[in-house]
This record gives structure tokens, C-alpha cells and sequence, in this order.
């Protein structure tokens, strides 16, 4: 399948972070075949053709891969799609950066490695490592929204973290913690048991580990097949057109890093020596925009300090740049569905 390439560099028009590797939608049709669908039955209306998931280089446009995963989640009578995506994906799907993860020296080069090379596969989240005391946790962080997939995406990414992570450092697939920022949902008690420790409602989509594991040497470590996938990654990006800094992340930095406050479209244009126009350009050419970020990040500090700070609500919509608690509240229910004192309370149960 060849791809054509617009004056942008994107292929199909399509932001970057929209084309999903064939290995990846070929899981899913192994895994609805296990649930007694057919191939024809999962494609169907999703524009996709079969023999085109064959080339082992093909990637298809994120839109088609939602239909094919929405077609095999609703045949499949399958709530918890996510859940069963993430307990069934293999390393061979990541290609050469899965074989360079499981070859790394330590779990904190492997999550490195899956960071910087992310966008040979699909570079549409990001991890965020912070020690937490005498645990670890490693946060996923959208780059784009990712819309009525959210879900299915961040509980995948866990469960694969999790499953994955255990394998490498050679470890009781027990060990670890998953955390949602949602509630609970009924079709979780059908995967309770396949699962390590899950808490929901916290501040953030992340899974915990003890925190002397994160230098522990890899069971799988091969300094020589390490450097010979990375050479193939490396390859894979320059291909891509994918090399050079992530404005995104650059975007989100600058938002975290304020005191008070949030800086405002000019600032972090300034910052990053862009002009205010070519920064949303850039910034819709990736899938999002400098509002979309902006409240993402207000939301994720919001509830970071409702559940692990004595602030009280206006002192907190003071710290988030709001003279106006009311202003704040609406902003919230906007982002969570919910008021703040109804999170605050949920946090505290």
C-alpha cells in the first residue's frame, strides 16, 4: 500500500500521529477470530482492504482503524475492548522498537527508548515517569485527543505496560498497580481476576511499581541485538519524516512550568521562537491545538491537588489562574462532567 504525501509532509492529509501500523489491526482480527468473528465481518465499512494489511509495512488512517476496533468490540459483545486488546497484543507487533525494548539493559532505558521512538508506531500518547516515594509511577499522556477511543486506548496501554513490564524484569505478573481516572466500569469485574491491583478515580491514567525496580537489569538485555534494532528504528524514523523534537511535548512543557498561572498563546510561542500563527499551525498539523492542551493540563493539575493537597477549591482555582471560583467550576464541569466538590469527594472515598 503506498501513501501519498500532501505539501505538509502528511500522509493523506492525516495529522502524523493518525497512521496506525498494520500489525497492530491485525491483532485485532486475531483477536475477534478468537471470539468467532470473521475477517469480512470486522472490515466491513471500515474502507480497509484485507490484502493491505498484509504489507508489513502498511499503515492506515486512525478513523479506519476506530471502525475496525468499534465493528469488533460490537459483533464481539466485548464492553471491555481495551482490557482484551492490552491482555492480548505481543512484543512482534511493535516491530524493531519492540525487539529494542525487550533487548535494553534496564526498564529505565526501555521506557526511554519507547518515548523517543514512539512515533515509528503510533506517537499519539506519551509516558511520564515521577518517583512517588518508594514506588514508581509511569503516567500516559495524550499528545492528541484521542476522542470516543480515550478508553479503550489508555486502558490497553496499561494493561500492555503492565503485562509487558512484568515479562522483562523477569517478575510475578501480580506485582504493580493500575490506575484510571474514572470510575469503575461494570465490565471490569470480567477481567478482575486476569489483572494486577486496579484503583480508579485517581489523578491520573499510570501504573506503580516499586521504584528499585526501575534501574533493575532486564532478563531479555542484549547490548549487541539492542544497537542492531535500534539501527532499524532509526531507519523507521527517518523514513517517517518523524525525526527532531515533538512540539507538542515542547507545548505541554511550558504549561507545566509556570508557578501561577498558565502562560497564554504568544508567550509559549515565544518561548519555543515561533511566530503565535505558525505555532497553531503546527500544532493542527499535529492533530491538536494550543486550547485543547492548555485544558488538558488544567484538568490533570486540578485533580493532582484536589486529591493530594489541603487547598481548598478557590485557593486552587486561584492557583490555576482563576480570580473567579465560579469561572472555575464551570471550566471543570466542562473537562470532567462533574463539579469540583463531587470529584473532591469521590477522591476522599
Amino acid at each position: 500500500m503506498v501513501e501519498r504525501r500532501t505539501k505538509s509532509g502528511n500522509r493523506g492529509g492525516s495529522p502524523r500521529f493518525s497512521a496506525v501500523p498494520a500489525s497492530y489491526l491485525n491483532q485485532v482480527l486475531e483477536l475477534g477470530r478468537g471470539w468467532g468473528l470473521s475477517d469480512s465481518q470486522m472490515l466491513t465499512g471500515t474502507g480497509i482492504q484485507a490484502e493491505a494489511l498484509r504489507e508489513p509495512a502498511a499503515r492506515m488512517p486512525v478513523e479506519q482503524a476506530g471502525r475496525l476496533a468499534l465493528n469488533a468490540m460490537r459483533l464481539g459483545q466485548r464492553p471491555g475492548f481495551g482490557f482484551e486488546l492490552g491482555l492480548h497484543l505481543k512484543y512482534t507487533s511493535h516491530g524493531q522498537l519492540g525487539y529494542a525494548v525487550l533487548s535494553a539493559g534496564t526498564l529505565r532505558e526501555a521506557l526511554e527508548l519507547v518515548n523517543h521512538y514512539a512515533r515509528t508506531r503510533w506517537g499519539a500518547v506519551k509516558l511520564e515517569f515521577a518517583p512517588a516515594g518508594e514506588m514508581a509511577e509511569v503516567r500516559v499522556v495524550e499528545n492528541v485527543p484521542l476522542g470516543p477511543f480515550r478508553t479503550a486506548v489508555l486502558e490497553a496501554m496499561l494493561v500492555l505496560l503492565w503485562r509487558h513490564g512484568s515479562f522483562v524484569l523477569g517478575v510475578n505478573g501480580s506485582a504493580g498497580e493500575l490506575c484510571f481516572e474514572w470510575a469503575e466500569p461494570p465490565y471490569f469485574a470480567a477481567y478482575r481476576e486476569r489483572l494486577p491491583a486496579v484503583s480508579w478515580r485517581r489523578p491520573a491514567n499510570m501504573i506503580r511499581f516499586p521504584l528499585k525496580d526501575f534501574d533493575q537489569g532486564l532478563v531479555s538485555a542484549d547490548a549487541l541485538a539492542s544497537r542492531q534494532a535500534l539501527r532499524e528504528v532509526e531507519r523507521e524514523m527517518s523514513l517517517l519524516g518523524e525525526a527532531g523534537d515533538n512540539l507538542v511535548d515542547r507545548v505541554r512543557a511550558e504549561l507545566r512550568s509556570h508557578e501561577r498561572g498558565f502562560p497564554d498563546l504568544d508567550q509559549v510561542a515565544a518561548r519555543l521562537h515561533l511566530s503565535s500563527r505558525t505555532l497553531k499551525r503546527k500544532l493542527q498539523a499535529s492533530g491538536t491545538s494550543f486550547q485543547v492542551l492548555l485544558n488538558e493540563v488544567k484538568r490533570q493539575e486540578a485533580l493532582h491537588l484536589m486529591q493530594h493537597s489541603g487547598l481548598k477549591l478557590h485557593e486552587i482555582a486561584a492557583r490555576l489562574g482563576y480570580d473567579d471560583p465560579a469561572c472555575f467550576t464551570r471550566a471543570f464541569q466542562r473537562w470532567t462532567g462533574q463539579s469540583p466538590s463531587s470529584a473532591r469527594q469521590k477522591a476522599g472515598s
